[in-house]
């Protein structure tokens, strides 16, 4: 479930991480959130790739991160890698 601040969706995205049970839920979910573009890659280097293409918003939340965390935890350690390299200046990410 995502919600955003603004019809623009330009302040911040919220990911509810609660149902997601896969990786590939978890890698369509974050493109989907993200506005990447239909062609990029279900895998983590092409989020890596991306993530730097994209408009990110002011601020990403990672709803219910520690349930993700349990069910996937190889997947939310390269995904927490990747967002983790975003300059905070720009876009903060929240884990709660």
């Amino acid at each position: 479930t995502l919600s955003s601040s603004s019809a623009a969706s330009d302040v911040y995205k919220r990911q509810n991480c609660n149902k997601i049970n896969s990786k590939l839920e978890l890698i369509c979910s974050i493109k989907e959130s993200l506005n990447f573009p239909q062609h990029c890659g279900n895998n983590w280097n092409a989020i890596e790739d991306f993530i730097y293409d994209v408009i990110l918003p002011k601020k990403i939340i990672l709803h219910n991160w520690s349930n993700i965390k349990d069910k996937l935890p190889q997947d939310t350690i390269i995904l927490k890698g990747i967002l983790d390299k975003i300059n905070p200046r720009y876009c903060a990410v929240l884990y709660n």
